[in-house]
């Protein structure tokens, strides 16, 4: 019975492999085979000279004025496995595609083309991923574009700027705040202001955390405020178990769990106030 499955074309041998790209294949005779769904898109090596930059804006003339362009686009660079020469993929008919990936699901190409700098082989050509890039603002005449990888990176650094900024701000604060068993501070949220903080310390496989909240600015403040504006998103401090998985526990692993519990239970009972 005849297998319906596509398969790709059996790939040349590296020594057809044009020298400039030969260097990424196998010294056993054989290329690797980039079939997703079986093996995995192989990464490039940071600084290799086939790497596509996630940083620098790409910019392209619009084709006519006042054009907007699409919104997002896909970077691929193609290169001949023969002669090393690169494609201009802008002019590929989707029937190209058709063809030189049909072993491959297009839910499973869109995947690879999120994954930038990683490359799959077909019979005749390299395929290099650049990854997701979106339109920004530019000049009237260009369309320009930043690559997620960009946007993501951006978007980290700003985070964590604004929770050092935070961490100084609400410095008073934290302290009037902090628990006496609390090792770690965690400011959480975007923008200006933080959303919340939350206290935690971890014992064993247990985690000890109290969460506050703060109001928008533009709200009036909450009637439970403490210092800093911040107010108890819980009563009273909660435990628990970031290890346990779904999967059940072991003999060994639920006695660990429940010595990490009693601690963390007996650390709370004790640093609470007497009432006496």
């Amino acid at each position: 019975m005849t297998d319906p499955t596509p398969r790709p074309p059996a790939p040349p041998l590296p020594s057809d492999v044009h020298a400039t790209l030969r260097r990424l294949f196998l010294p056993d005779g054989y290329v690797v085979n980039g079939l997703i769904g079986t093996v995995e898109p192989i990464a490039l090596s940071p600084g290799d000279p086939l790497w596509i930059d996630q940083h620098a804006p790409r910019e392209y003339p619009a084709d006519a004025p006042g054009e907007a362009g699409p919104e997002e686009r896909y970077i691929v660079h193609i290169y001949s496995l023969v002669t090393g020469d690169r494609l201009l993929t802008n002019n590929l008919p989707s029937s190209w595609w058709e063809e030189h990936l049909s072993h491959i699901t297009r839910e499973e190409r869109i995947s690879w083309q999120h994954r930038p700098n990683t490359w799959l082989v077909t019979s005749h050509y390299l395929l290099i991923s650049g990854g997701l890039w979106w339109r920004t603002p530019a000049p009237e005449g260009t369309l320009r574009y930043l690559s997620q990888t960009a946007f993501r990176d951006h978007l980290i650094a700003e985070n964590t700027a604004n929770r050092a900024r935070w961490a100084s701000e609400y410095a008073d604060a934290v302290e009037a705040l902090r628990p006496s068993w609390a090792t770690d501070v965690e400011f959480y949220g975007v923008g200006e202001r933080p959303e919340g903080i939350t206290f935690s310390r971890i014992i064993g496989a247990a985690r000890i955390y109290l969460e506050y909240s703060l109001p928008d600015e533009n709200d009036p403040p909450h009637p439970a405020a403490l210092a800093g504006g911040f107010y108890p998103v819980m009563t009273e401090p909660r435990i628990e178990l970031p290890a346990a998985g779904g999967d059940g526990l072991t003999a060994t692993e639920a006695v660990g769990i429940a010595h990490a519990l009693q601690n963390a239970a007996t650390l709370l009972l004790l640093s609470q106030p007497s009432k006496a």
